[in-house]
């Protein structure tokens, strides 16, 4: 669970190629690239604050983010893989 209770979020913005969400503590934008069912990522910016909750979380989604080279829709959502090991999931939620 992220910082205040909250769970990590992405958000892929589809005109813009933008990524933008919550990786535990801190918020991130950044650029993403997708190409059939390869997915990766541009330098991703954080913000830098210290959260009592959600650090450990926040590095484990960082790195997992710097190794996603592809990704799965399903009925379940959005899988980031990378080789053919799921590194993240994702449930879509609504707007």
């Amino acid at each position: 669970m992220a910082s205040g209770g909250r769970k990590a979020s992405l958000h892929l913005s589809l005109g813009a190629h933008q990524a933008s969400g919550l990786a535990g503590c801190n918020r991130f934008v950044g650029e993403y690239t997708a190409s059939g069912s390869k997915l990766s990522f541009g330098p991703l910016a954080l913000t830098r604050m210290f959260c009592a909750d959600g650090m450990d979380l926040e590095a484990q989604y960082s790195t997992a983010l710097g190794t996603v080279d592809g990704f799965r829709v399903d009925r379940s959502g959005l899988s980031l893989t990378s080789g053919s090991r799921v590194v993240a999931r994702f449930t879509r939620q609504a707007d």
